[in-house]
């Protein structure tokens, strides 16, 4: 199969260099398609892939938290105040993860 080759060299033949075998884990079976017929449509894009460094893939660590720039959340934050009065209400509501799994909001409301 091409897209798990037995040894580095299976793709030397074919596109001028040595492949970098994959890293699966716990994926079942990959089929890919036969050697011989992939090498044949690989061979007009061999100039395409000449300018590419290969490197070795490596085994992801399975993660649980967020893979963004900031914590997910449905957050609002609002504040009001009136021109003729002394006083600014705040309100700001958000959604968090309980133990259980669920999705509770919270509410909290300040005056100054």
């Amino acid at each position: 199969s091409f897209l798990v080759p037995n040894v580095a060299g299976d793709c030397r033949a074919t596109i001028g260099r040595d492949c970098k075998l994959n890293v699966l884990a716990n994926s079942g079976a990959l089929k890919g398609s036969s050697q011989g017929k992939v090498a044949s449509q690989l061979a007009s894009v061999k100039t395409m892939i000449k300018q590419y460094t290969v490197a070795a893939a490596t085994k992801f660590s399975t993660g649980s938290g967020n893979f963004g720039v900031d914590g997910l959340g449905n957050s609002v934050a609002q504040s009001s105040s009136n021109p003729g009065d002394s006083t600014a209400q705040t309100s700001a509501q958000s959604s968090t993860r309980q133990s259980d799994g669920n999705v509770g909001d919270s509410t909290a409301q300040t005056s100054a």
